[in-house]
């Protein structure tokens, strides 16, 4: 399991989870027929606006998609410029809806997953960028409330960034959480740590 599939897995901590409702298939039929349908609209709309983001915005309005609808399908288009290697309007689509919806924590996990359907070699300060926003992300959450998994992540990514602050966050979340110290006795991320002192102290 790669850091990328980790950070998805542990967005919420399990004991945290809800289960949600099982939806028949008619059901997943229609929501998903209808997730199509508002990326195609929106999609348009964008051409149409000449991918003007403040024009293609208003009209989504007007047709009465509501901020939610409007940061998933512009997630949709970003991801479709990127699989046809449009990356510098990909990016430039990115800074306006970040810009748009700072605080949207949907649009750091794109690029979670975005950095790991690229060719990551070829983008490390794009990844350095988008992992130093995920930290800000999980930070600004600590800072509302603290929660051991967010210590965890932001322990993970760090050390993924060569930061040596992760041993911090690390200590932080496993004291929080026994259940993080069992994680991190076997997560693979974190292979580069065993032969640091601190490090196996902290997961004894």
């Amino acid at each position: 399991m790669g850091i990328f599939d980790f950070l998805k897995k542990k967005k919420q901590s399990p004991k945290k989870e809800k289960k949600q409702p099982k939806l028949n298939l008619e059901q997943k039929s229609k929501s998903t027929d209808n997730g199509i349908y508002d990326l195609a609209y929106a999609s348009t709309k964008y051409k149409e606006a000449q991918k003007n983001y403040s024009v293609y915005k208003k009209e989504l309005l007007t047709f009465g998609f509501d901020d939610s609808k409007i940061v998933r399908n512009t997630i949709g288009i970003i991801l479709k410029l990127y699989y046809a290697s449009e990356k510098d309007e990909a990016l430039n689509l990115y800074e306006k809806i970040n810009n748009d919806y700072p605080k949207n924590e949907d649009i750091t996990w794109l690029f979670i997953e975005v950095i790991n359907t690229i060719n990551i070699e070829n983008d490390q300060e794009f990844v350095k960028k988008y992992l130093k926003e995920a930290i800000g992300l999980w930070t600004s959450l600590n800072k509302i409330k603290e929660f051991s998994w967010n210590y965890y992540q932001i322990g993970i990514l760090q050390n993924a960034m060569g930061n040596e602050n992760c041993l911090r966050n690390l200590r932080k979340g496993i004291e929080m959480d026994d259940e993080i110290k069992e994680d991190a006795k076997s997560y693979s991320e974190l292979d580069n740590l065993r032969k640091n002192q601190e490090f196996l102290k902290m997961i004894e």
